[in-house]
């Protein structure tokens, strides 16, 4: 009996690899939803036991997934390029931030946010909120204690800095530290130069990862 031969990476359609990002997603909301709808039919008054925290946060972990995924799945496909519009930079960057609280609860590791005045950049408020969420999200899966968030003006730019206490950046730049995907930063860099802006990885004071984004600002 002959050996199967693996399929050439050549005879996948094109355009297969560009949805499938896409129909990946789709296929996890279904079993995510079933998921979801039993964890809500659970007796309401377990609603402080761990393990049942423990289920909600699989949930809207596996949803981050599927978005992101989702979205990923669209920048591939090139299918539009977002609704541009004016976008306060500082209010978009606290969205994030809370929606991290919600998706990786962390306890012992404090965030602290030093955004200063409102700055206005042209852009997708949705997609360049999903860029610094993949950022917050790193820094606070490796992270031992804090979290720093800030945002500035310089000259014609607003440049964002998200840094962490965690082991550093890994020694690929396209590799989170500590292994995985790499989905997120492949997001968060695809967004950004698509809004015109630079993401780059470096190594803060205290030996953790320092992500530094800059953007064009909109005086208009």
């Amino acid at each position: 009996m002959s050996e199967p031969r693996p399929v050439p990476h050549s005879s996948i359609p094109t355009e297969l690899g560009a949805r499938l990002p896409r129909r990946i997603a789709h296929a996890l909301r279904t079993p995510l939803g079933l998921v979801a709808a039993a964890l809500h039919e659970l007796d309401p008054s377990a609603g402080d036991d761990p393990l049942l925290g423990l289920g909600h946060r699989g949930v809207r972990q596996l949803g981050h997934l599927a978005d992101r995924l989702g979205l990923l799945g669209r920048l591939m496909e090139e299918a539009d390029e977002g609704a541009r519009g004016s976008v306060e930079l500082a209010a978009t960057l606290r969205q994030a931030v809370d929606d991290v609280a919600a998706i990786r609860p962390r306890r012992r590791v404090e965030t602290t946010v030093d955004v200063g005045p409102a700055l206005w950049v042209r852009g997708d408020a949705g997609r360049l909120r999903a860029a610094l969420l993949e950022l917050l999200d790193n820094a606070t899966r490796f992270a031992r204690r804090s979290v720093g968030v800030s945002l500035r003006e310089e000259g014609e730019h607003a440049v964002v800095e998200i840094r962490d206490d965690g082991p550093g950046p890994s020694a690929s730049p396209e590799t989170p530290a500590g292994g995985g995907l790499g989905i997120g930063l492949v997001l968060a860099r695809a967004i950004w130069a698509g809004h015109g802006g630079t993401l780059e990885l470096g190594i803060a004071e205290d030996g953790g990862t320092l992500a530094v984004l800059v953007l064009p600002l909109r005086h208009d």
